[in-house]
């Protein structure tokens, strides 16, 4: 369980028993930040990965129109 999860739920159901409206809102607002961020980090790929040693170089070339549709526009 992520941390922000596990920390939302705790203080959902802490200000639940205890009858603090503001804490187990916290506590909700926590939890769903916590499955949103879960659900984005699933959605990332890693499309290549390599340890470059002392002297290497790694040239990347992009051409025009080789644009796959899960690419990531905001990249840069």
């Amino acid at each position: 369980m992520s941390s922000l999860i596990g920390i939302g739920v705790g203080q959902l159901f802490r200000g639940a028993r205890r009858g603090q409206a503001m804490v187990a809102g916290f506590g909700a607002a926590l939890t769903l930040v916590g499955f949103l961020r879960r659900r984005a980090k699933a959605q990332r790929r890693l499309l290549y990965a390599r340890t470059l040693k002392d002297g290497e170089s790694l040239t990347v070339r992009l051409r025009r129109g080789a644009v796959s549709a899960g690419d990531d526009s905001r990249a840069g």
